[in-house]
């Protein structure tokens, strides 16, 4: 951090950057505070260094005062920068003397990228120590390579500062800014083709793409204005919309749920306001937002931003002094409340190396000195103290006498009717059940939908780590019930891989292929059991919601195509029906109630155990394609199999740039 002493630290941002470091990097980040252009600096301009070091801690490493008349401090500056650098782990990495060859000979050529086929054939590496460099140095920052998306995996950029500089040039663009976010790709196209940045073609679609991944912009599809627009979060209006209509008016009588995303530094557990939450939340949520048909002007601004969930609930997020508040309102609140708050979490945690949340949930009386809900209860706590036998829990405020119950706090249901069972049941009676529209359903069933997928997220991500190599989402039924006699040992079942994104059968999405990713394997009992818990959760959850949801599905089928869809569902639906009421008579103690606490679900999934591990080296024997089950990744970094059919919503094609 370099400032200059005759202007002063205050106009130097010295603090702002070092605080901006800390978030970004963390506390593990080294850095020298440098004063230079005019010597030491005055009194009057001193920086107070007492207590930068009492706030940022270890991550000063040193105070130094340089001017280019006196050489002797240049040669201790670069000594200590050299000292600090030795000190940090990752700086000295080993690297096999050919990588260290074809790095120099990148250097030499002098371009900012390269294609990957000119990337190998300079590098002189073999195919294999090729790909392995580009994403080692993708991980280390020297480069920048998306290995895993394959528009992208075809170039190589050498310089990193080169794209910042092409972003940057939009950012600062005039008639960019004047257009509420919604830039026309034409107007990309001349930004990046002016005499200071003659970028080809081809170089100006994979910026529009790279910023796509780095949740800067997103392609609005819904819009007809004859050439295709992104919107650039960075860019939309300052001014809060007219939201009278889109919420205000909303469901006003209705149930509803708030949360608050606290945001604290990790090292001093200090209140801290990310810069940009907001526009990235509107990029990475973009997929809920609401039309410009109910929306003309907009439901975001730089301040918050409004979004829906496919199963009729509403919310409301904004920026408060108190952190990110999530507002919601519509059909069982509480679950996309919960899922909300988890993506302000993960979008904090992982760009903000520095930084973590709280998630704090309003007391439900009016305890504060101006009769609003001003005491906060922390939900990870809550959810602590529920799992050791806790019911209630008093308000933190001074004076407010109220004791919610824990569950009330988290979301329960609070009316005991209708049941699970009974929703259940009248999903099962609707003669459309297969390719039901969701906005032809009642609330109550909205809400049990909504909460049977969002057990099927968490069941997918608390098995994220095991993801990177095989699917999640399938189901086992014995061939030969009889066959499960006492002592058995291994037994014949048939296995069913589902797409991880619609949810569906593979088959079913698949009407050439009418035993795609049906499998007949071996199943140890060991094994079996185990994963007993599991495979009656995800059965039962599978079931209810089959083909809900996949006639609103933009797909490129036939007439005949979707009669087959339709046709297979049917069979899916009877096997699914088999498969849970066989597994649940194995596994006791697992109900569909368990919906209604979600950490609840976390623990019977972690409970198995290397459950894909034993999948794969059953599949590895017969499909090691997975039925053609694609790996994509998701905004969040995670893996998801899905079928080619829905490839190109993770891995979307470049963007058109009219030339």
């Amino acid at each position: 951090v370099v400032w200059k002493p005759r202007e002063g630290p205050e106009q130097g941002m010295v603090e702002q950057w070092l605080e901006t470091i800390q978030h970004r990097a963390g506390a593990g980040a080294r850095v020298h505070v440098v004063a230079t252009h005019g010597g030491p600096p005055s009194r009057a301009s001193a920086l107070d260094e007492t207590r930068l070091r009492e706030r940022f801690g270890s991550m000063i490493a040193g105070f130094h005062n340089v001017d280019s008349k006196d050489p002797d401090t240049l040669v201790g500056l670069t000594a200590a920068i050299a000292d600090t650098a030795a000190a940090v782990p990752h700086c000295r990495r080993w690297y096999p003397n050919s990588w260290i060859t074809a790095r120099e000979k990148l250097a030499d050529i002098g371009q900012q990228s390269l294609s990957y086929q000119d990337y190998m054939a300079h590098s002189g590496l073999s195919e294999s120590a090729a790909r392995s460099l580009a994403i080692n140095s993708h991980a280390l920052g020297h480069w920048i390579h998306y290995a895993d998306e394959p528009a992208l995996a075809e170039v190589v950029i050498l310089k990193p500062d080169w794209l910042s500089v092409a972003i940057a040039a939009v950012l600062d663009d005039q008639e960019a800014d004047k257009s509420d976010g919604l830039v026309p790709h034409r107007l990309f196209g001349r930004i990046w083709s002016a005499p200071t940045r003659p970028y080809t073609h081809l170089q100006q679609q994979l910026f529009l793409r790279v910023m796509e991944r780095y949740e800067l912009t997103y392609r609005v599809p819904e819009l007809d204005a004859g050439e295709p627009v992104s919107l650039v979060g960075q860019l939309v209006p300052a001014a809060r919309p007219d939201l009278h209509t889109v919420w205000d008016g909303f469901r006003a009588d209705g149930p509803e749920a708030v949360e608050i995303c606290q945001i604290v530094e990790k090292a001093t557990d200090r209140s801290a306001s990310p810069p940009g939450l907001i526009y990235r939340l509107i990029v990475r949520l973009h997929r809920q937002a609401l039309d410009r048909a109910e929306a003309p002007d907009g439901a975001h601004w730089r301040g918050g931003l409004v979004v829906h969930s496919r199963y009729g609930a509403r919310a409301l997020i904004t920026l408060t002094s108190d952190g990110v508040r999530v507002h919601v309102r519509g059909p069982d609140p509480c679950t996309y409340l919960h899922q909300l708050a988890d993506e302000v979490r993960d979008c904090v945690d992982g760009f903000w190396t520095g930084l973590t949340t709280r998630a704090m949930i309003p007391c439900q009386g009016l305890c504060g000195p101006d009769n609003q809900r001003r005491g906060l209860f922390d939900r990870d706590k809550l959810i602590n103290a529920r799992d050791r036998g806790v019911d209630v829990a008093q308000c933190p405020v001074s004076g407010c006498e109220q004791w919610p119950s824990i569950d009330g706090l988290l979301g329960a249901p609070s009316r005991p009717a209708p049941t699970t069972k009974d929703i259940a049941a009248r999903l099962d009676r609707l003669e459309t059940r297969l390719l039901t529209r969701i906005d032809t359903l009642d609330d109550d069933q909205k809400a049990l939908l909504h909460r049977v997928d969002a057990g099927l997220t968490r069941i997918m991500r608390t098995l994220a780590d095991e993801a990177a190599d095989c699917p999640r989402l399938f189901t086992l039924v014995p061939l030969d019930r009889s066959m499960l006699h006492p002592g058995w040992t291994t037994t014949r079942m048939r296995l069913t891989l589902y797409c991880e994104h619609s949810r569906v059968p593979v088959h079913v999405l698949d009407p050439d292929r009418p035993n795609a990713g049906i499998y007949t394997v071996e199943v140890p009992r060991d094994w079996w059991i185990k994963a007993v818990p599991l495979l009656k959760l995800t059965a039962a959850l599978v079931k209810l919601i089959l083909g809900v949801g996949l006639a609103t599905a933009e797909l490129d089928l036939s007439t005949e195509q979707w009669d087959t869809i339709h046709e297979r569902l049917t069979v899916s639906k009877e096997a699914l029906a088999d498969a849970a009421e066989f597994v649940a008579s194995e596994a006791r103690g697992v109900s569909l109630d368990d919906l209604n606490h979600p950490d609840a679900v976390d623990r019977i999934v972690r409970a198995e155990g290397g459950m894909l591990r034993t999948l794969r080296a059953m599949l590895d024997k017969q499909d090691r394609t997975f039925a053609d089950l694609r790996r994509v990744t998701d905004h969040r970094g995670g893996y998801l199999w899905v079928h080619p059919l829905f490839v190109h919503i993770y891995q979307p094609p470049l963007p058109e740039i009219p030339r």
